[in-house]
Parts: structure tokens; sequence; C-alpha cells
């Protein structure tokens, strides 16, 4: 009996380490193992220094707190991760300084959260700065693993710095000022994600292939603005600036309160978060959407026509509470995927009006305040699944 149990026991431990195995290949995905940060105290013992780091072939995660045995980190010094191994990194809005070349020659990074650009947090009066690469520095003679950037900012001062070509995101973990070409020519980045900033014009200046933007709508009123009026091999014009054709997808944080009218052709999915209210008529031109999707924790009210019209969209989830107003989805004719994760508030009329390719507007809470011609002109009918 006892062989039995153990024997039980090792197969039952191979089965779990397969499964682990093959959903970390079939998801793409790695464990993060933070490495060991050195902290060291301040001259005035006021504070900590990160200095440095501790890594084996295990880690490849650095993860700075933002305050250590109970005093707060808020410097992170020259050079500190230097030829570090690790893909991704995490800046707490805690630091308020880093040193040139903090991670300077991190060949495999991909992704890193920063609380703002440079060395420390400027303002919009800002002229004289440093941008995003100086906490790269430059590498003479870098292999291929790297692209020399040059970039420029507002007092005319250019500099070149040594990114990592593999760097992929970059997320900002606070509401600082992105100032005029903070991301200047960095065309191995694919998502930037700035949800509280206010972001000044051109500062994604020659991000070729740049995919997804995150912003926020009472920061920014112009997305187009953000990449400037010089023209790219891969671009077309928006009004008087040039948006790279690899852009596809917008990640919205907050309310759409008016609205969004920019000639954004190519955007085909957009994502909105936190919002609890989306206004009429809220993207007339994104005419080659395909893909939204809601998620917040408020209840959200999708105003009267607020996508009508908008007859590419295929799919729509939700993972709110959600109030649908009249016309909201007028004439939208070829949504075939409608999924609310939680309540459905309400569905005024003619919401889901000559929609006829949707089967089924599914939810998985409560439905209420249903209008009797809120289906018109289409067989959808309303389905309960499992949440």
């Amino acid at each position: 009996m006892g062989r039995f149990l153990k024997l039980f026991r090792i197969r039952i431990v191979f089965v779990l380490f397969l499964c682990v195995f093959i959903l970390s290949i079939t998801t793409g995905c790695r464990v993060h193992v933070d490495m060991t940060v050195k902290y060291t105290l301040s001259d005035d013992e006021s504070y900590y220094v990160v200095t440095g780091f501790e890594a084996d072939e295990d880690t490849n995660y650095i993860s700075i707190k933002d305050s250590y045995e109970g005093i707060p980190v808020k410097e992170i010094a020259e050079y500190a991760f230097r030829n570090s191994s690790c893909i991704g990194a995490s800046i707490p809005s805690s630091v308020e300084k880093i040193g040139y070349g903090a991670f300077e020659g991190c060949s495999n990074l991909e992704i890193i959260e920063i609380p703002y650009v440079g060395d420390k947090e400027v303002d919009s009066d800002a002229v004289d700065y440093n941008t995003f690469g100086y906490i790269f520095g430059y590498i003479e003679d870098a292999d291929n693993n790297f692209l020399n950037v040059t970039q420029t900012n507002k007092a005319n001062v250019s500099n070149t710095y040594t990114i990592p070509t593999l760097l992929y995101q970059i997320d900002l973990s606070s509401d600082a000022y992105i100032p005029y070409h903070a991301f200047e020519g960095l065309s191995m980045v694919g998502t930037i994600d700035m949800p509280n900033n206010t972001i000044s014009d051109s500062a994604l200046e020659g991000c070729s292939n740049l995919d997804t933007i995150g912003y926020n709508t009472s920061k920014v009123t112009s997305i187009a603005s953000l990449f400037g009026t010089e023209e790219t091999k891969e671009s077309y014009l928006v009004g008087e600036n040039y948006v790279p054709t690899s852009l596809y997808r917008l990640e919205i944080h907050g309310d759409i309160t008016s609205p969004i009218t920019e000639e954004l052709i190519l955007i085909s999915n957009i994502s909105i978060y936190d919002a609890s209210y989306i206004c009429s008529n809220a993207l007339p031109t994104f005419s080659n959407l395909k893909s939204i999707k809601i998620q917040s924790s408020e209840d959200v009210v999708i105003d009267t026509e607020a996508f009508m019209g908008l007859s590419a969209i295929n799919d729509i989830y939700i993972y709110a509470n959600v109030d649908i107003k009249s016309k909201a989805f007028y004439k939208c004719l070829w949504i075939n995927k409608f999924v609310v994760y939680q309540d459905i508030l309400g569905i005024g009329s003619e919401a889901f009006y000559n929609c006829t390719t949707l089967e089924y507007i599914e939810y998985g809470g409560e439905l209420s305040n249903v209008s009797s011609n809120a289906i018109v002109h289409s067989n959808t009918t309303l389905k309960h699944i499992d949440a």
C-alpha cells in the first residue's frame, strides 16, 4: 500500500509538472523569478539607493521595492543593472532619480515599467531634460542585440543611446508628464501604455512599429499629434501628423465624454478600461473597427447611438455591469459575438436594430429593463451564460 501511494504521488507530481510545462508553451508566457536587488543606505540615512543586483541562471526579473526595512527607496545608481540578463523590470513611483545607464547592456530586456521618462520627473515647462534612452546609456561598438537611437529634447540637445532590440513594451506607473520626443526613434517597441499621463506632441515620433497605445482621453486630445509631423516610410497622414501603419489597437483609460473624430482608419481593436460612461457617437470615424472590449469595476452607461453604424464590428466583450441606451448598436450589421459577463442593467429601444448576423446577446449576471423593441429586424435572442 505504501509503495502504491508513493508511486501515485510521483505520478501526480509529474502530471502537475507536465501541465505547467504545456501551459507555459501554449500561452507563450515565462515565469518571473526576481533577482536579488542590492539596497544601500544613503549618506544621511533617510532613503535607500539601488546599487546593484545578484542573479543566477534561474532569475530573470528586476522588481524594485518602494521601501526597504521601512525606509523609502528613492534612487537607482548609475549602471546598477549593467549587463543584467533580465527580461523585465519594474520601478516604483517612490524612485525620484535613475542614474545614467542603469540598464546598460540589458540585451534580453523585453518589458519595463517606469514612473517617468529619463532620470527624473519633469513638468510641461521643461526644456532641457533627459529622454527615455538615458537609463540605457551608450555602448560603443554594440552588437546587433542593440540599436543606437538618437533622441533630441526640446532644447534641441541630442544624445545617442543604445537600446536593446528585444524591448517591446513600456508601461508608465504614475501620472508624470511625458515630454517632447520622450520615446523618439524607438522602432523596436510595440506597446506603450500611458494610462494617467499628459503627453506632449511628438512624444512618440519615430516609433515606427508601434501597434498599441494606452492613454486617457481626459489627458490626450489627439493621438495623431503624439507622432509628430515627420513622415516615415510606413505611415499615413492624419491631419498634419503621420501615424504609423502598424498602429491597430487603442487602450482607452477612463470615460469617453466626447466623440473621438480623428481619421485613424487602421484601428481595428479598442479596449476601454475603468470607464463609467461612453458618449453618443463615441467613435464615428473608426470604420474598420472590428473588436471592442470594455472592462470596469463601475457600472458602465453606453449612451444613445454610441456605436451606431460601425458595420465592421465583429465582436464585443463587456466585463462590467452595463446599461445599453437606445440605438447604441444601431445597424452594426456584422456583430456575431456580444457577451456581457456581468449584469445587463437595461437595453433601450432599437439598441440592436438590424444586427442581422448576431444570434445571441449573452450575459452572465442579471437582466433587467429590456425595451420591448430593443431588438429589431434581426433574429437575435437573449441567452444567459455562466460567467
